[in-house]
């Protein structure tokens, strides 16, 4: 179990929560409402669980928050390759690379958080854990992915990558 503040409330991941399946994870937010009388402490507010996650995934093994948004680590989700499919129009995974990960960004819009993106680089392999880490500070977020492989030299297996993005002023 993991938690962070912002400030404004608590949130504690729960990765191997069976939300949507054994081990897909959720987050909890936990919020004290400073007017209350009595003072009744830190009251569960929220619960993200997205409909996609899948078993496994570990969502909420890494939890960042900073103001209005939240990042939140799934190390242990695949990275699929999707193509449509000509005959059918329907989508078709035509490769899966497992344990690759992902983080997703989660933004409060004043009337509660919305995910706004689902960070997953192209070049992510099976077992990179991409989102075993996160953090974010003002214009800033960092996702860890301990297994890339990763250096300028040859033969670099395992050495971690750290990404960084920086959000753009809307």
């Amino acid at each position: 179990m993991l938690f962070r503040s912002n400030g404004l409330g608590i949130f504690v991941g729960a990765a191997r929560h069976d939300s949507q399946g054994q081990n897909s994870g959720a987050v909890y937010r936990f919020s004290d409402d400073l007017e209350d009388d009595p003072d009744l402490g830190f009251l569960q507010s929220g619960k993200f669980s997205p409909t996609d996650l899948s078993e496994g995934e570990r969502f909420g093994e890494s939890v960042s928050a900073w103001e209005d948004v939240l990042v939140i680590g799934a190390p242990y989700a695949p990275r699929n390759v999707i193509e449509i499919d000509e005959d059918t129009g329907e989508e078709v995974i035509v490769e899966s690379f497992p344990l690759a990960g992902r983080a997703e960004v989660w933004v409060d819009d004043g009337t509660g958080y919305c995910r706004i993106q689902v960070l997953q680089p192209e070049e992510l392999a099976a077992n990179d854990l991409f989102g075993t880490a996160v953090a974010v500070a003002g214009d800033l977020l960092a996702v860890g992915a301990p297994l890339r492989e990763g250096g300028t030299g040859a033969g670099i297996v395992d050495a971690g990558v750290v990404y960084v993005y920086q959000r753009e002023a809307s």
